[in-house]
């Protein structure tokens, strides 16, 4: 795919997210989530898709698109998408997931000091939740 065809499809796809239109959205980004692009990218048309099925209140199908965009980045010891599902767990109040992600990933050897910094306070907060 020719990247200015990537680029256009995903901001009106993101756009229409904006105006709340978010089935045709959504199969926008399944469109480019299987097609020809990056791995990487197709990881973050996955994480949008995730993204869009959680606004919709469609926890299942979030946690799948969640989980398609961890398999194309994993390989490539990256995590955005992963610690992205922890924040969304985290939101669901799936806390104790959360934090098995979250941990998960600050052991790796793959992650920078900088990362683990992040990681850390993530856990910090999950295991010291604030009285409500």
């Amino acid at each position: 795919m020719e990247y200015r065809i990537y680029y256009e499809t995903s901001h009106a796809a993101a756009a229409l997210v904006e105006k709340g239109e978010f089935e045709p959205a959504l199969q926008m980004f399944h469109d480019l989530a299987h097609s020809d692009i990056s791995d990487i990218d197709k990881a973050l048309m996955c994480y949008n898709a995730a993204n869009v099925c959680g606004k919709m209140k469609r926890v299942e199908d979030a946690i799948a698109w969640y989980d398609a965009g961890i398999a194309y980045e994993q390989p490539y010891m990256r995590f955005l998408v992963l610690e992205y599902k922890a924040f969304y767990f985290s939101e669901l109040g799936r806390d104790a997931e959360a934090l098995a992600i979250y941990e998960h990933l600050y052991r790796q050897p793959y992650v920078t000091e900088s990362e683990k910094e992040r990681l850390w306070k993530n856990i910090t907060v999950m295991k010291n939740p604030r009285p409500t």
